[in-house]
């Protein structure tokens, strides 16, 4: 459960279309969602997706509390490197 809603959500950049399907969001935490898709809707996709959560990324282990990740943004060079903030 999230102490915040979501803020922000985004798709990790992908140009060339080989690197797995990643959702970020933004609440309390900065939250990585694997999306997996199944089914057979006549796209490349299917019809049925299946999420889950990869990864929660938490700067504040020290206290029970934290404020609101508001915003972040990918690293196109890097994906799997990103920028935060906070209010």
């Amino acid at each position: 459960m999230n102490a915040y809603v979501y803020v922000q959500m985004m798709w990790m950049p992908d140009k060339v279309g080989n690197r797995p399907d990643i959702l970020a969001t933004t609440g309390d935490y900065l939250r990585l969602w694997e999306v997996n898709y199944s089914g057979d809707g006549g796209g490349s996709r299917g019809t049925g997706c299946n999420v889950q959560l990869m990864k929660l990324l938490n700067n504040n282990k020290n206290s029970e509390f934290c404020a609101p990740l508001t915003s972040f943004d990918w690293n196109d060079t890097g994906v799997w490197g990103w920028g935060g903030g906070g209010m």
